[in-house]
């Protein structure tokens, strides 16, 4: 294959590299193995978010020819793996890199974009439930099935519903962003806020990497 003079992005998010493999590589560059990868897009991204192109690779990989084996929406451990690749961070099997709140948010989001169809499974469920727990959080408003499981795995349910329900007021939620107590409840609300914030500063950086690609030659 000729050498592709792909448009050089420091840090990609996970969609822009899908941007970029679909306008420059082949149709078929999700089946391709990392070594592959390695040989034929050299200096396309910084050594530093190789984890990040690899990771995405395998979950375009997954929803795309609809192999259903070890897909991060099925598997925690691999769920896990891709939402720390997809911050650009290395994998260390020797350590459990416990995803944070913002991490599991954005990974969803990327994943649902990737794969409409997205259905995580139980165990996932449990693992960002767990995950979220060991965090101090008691809620994820964004998610009935995980809101469901920490409920099984708490015991301040009634307080975690008095959180969702003032996230999900957004009148209420600005109230306390703006004037916040030492309550759980403003806590929580503020947590969940900050996390939004990254989120929306990633999602946002993404969609202009990728205006980026789609108006480059």
């Amino acid at each position: 294959m000729a050498f592709i003079d792909f448009p050089y992005i420091s840090d990609p998010t996970p969609l822009a590299i899908v941007a970029i493999f679909d306008k420059y590589l082949p149709e078929d560059w999700h089946d391709w193995e990392p070594e592959t990868l390695r040989t034929e897009i050299p200096g396309i991204m910084s050594p530093n978010t190789a984890s990040t192109v690899f990771a995405t690779t395998a979950v375009v990989h997954q929803a795309r020819d609809d192999d259903k084996t070890a897909v991060p929406w099925e598997e925690p451990d691999v769920f896990g793996d891709i939402t720390v690749a997809f911050q650009g961070l290395q994998h260390d099997p020797a350590f459990w890199q416990r995803p944070q709140l913002d991490e599991i948010w954005y990974a969803q989001k990327v994943l649902a974009e990737i794969d409409p169809n997205l259905k995580i499974s139980d165990d996932v469920v449990a693992y960002i439930a767990a995950c979220l727990i060991d965090q101090g959080m008691l809620v994820h408003p964004f998610s009935t099935r995980i809101m469901d499981k920490m409920h099984e795995l708490i015991k301040e349910i009634a307080l975690s519903k008095r959180i969702a329900e003032t996230w999900n007021n957004t009148q209420r939620r600005k109230q306390i962003i703006k004037h916040p107590s030492l309550e759980p409840i403003a806590v929580q609300v503020l947590k969940l806020e900050a996390a939004r914030q990254l989120v929306e500063q990633r999602i946002s950086l993404g969609k202009r990497q990728i205006a980026f690609v789609n108006g480059s030659a």
